[in-house]
């Protein structure tokens, strides 16, 4: 009797381990933990950064450029009225550190410059009229990945950006003893494939 009821114990046991190997992973193999990340801002931006006057949307218009956290928005000057007039709003990829406009070409609009991620990238937006919104038309590395400086920046430090006033250069301060200088040709538009010279 001792022996049947050994023999039965070990069958139960036997029959539970695959009823477990069934219903939940299989011998030898991991389980795969898939994970991502959801970003959705809750509440609006209150607080102004930044803000500018220039001729974004046209030559002839005259636009105040404001900029609140990860976002830019632009306002039509109506000058005879003086009042503001909301024109669009764009997104940004981060926030930004730095703002400034140039004009690559006599008699265009206003080209915005703005400075992301603690200084490592310009990137160079203009208006669209076809898409009634903001549009990249240049992009480029300021600090390199393998850049020390790139890890973490001087505490307290922001980037700066300044327009030659004869629109003829673009410089961008990015670090406290480096400045980048980008020349504007006349004539030209800044394109994403073929950006211009950096001098330091």
């Amino acid at each position: 009797p001792a022996a049947r009821a050994h023999r039965r114990e070990r069958g139960q046991s036997r029959s539970g381990r695959a009823e477990a190997h069934a219903g939940g992973r299989q011998p030898g193999r991991r389980r795969r933990e898939m994970s991502f990340a959801i970003f959705q801002q809750l509440t609006q931006h209150s607080v102004i950064d930044a803000c500018l006057f220039a001729s974004f949307t046209s030559p002839e218009a005259t636009n105040l450029i404001v900029n609140k956290g990860n976002c830019i928005e632009v306002y039509d000057v109506q000058k005879r009225s003086g009042k503001l007039a909301f024109a669009f709003s764009a997104p940004l990829f981060g926030r930004p550190e730095a703002l400034g406009t140039f004009r690559p070409r006599p008699g265009g609009p206003d080209h915005l410059a703005v400075v992301l991620r603690r200084a490592r990238y310009l990137a160079v937006l203009r208006y669209s009229p076809s898409l009634g919104n903001v549009q990249t038309c240049g992009q480029h590395l300021l600090v390199a990945p393998d850049d020390p400086a790139s890890v973490a920046g001087p505490p307290g430090f922001r980037a700066q950006v300044a327009v030659d006033p004869g629109q003829r250069c673009l410089a961008v301060r990015v670090l406290p003893d480096r400045v980048l200088v980008f020349p504007v040709a006349a004539g030209a538009s800044w394109q994403q494939e073929a950006g211009p010279a950096v001098f330091q």
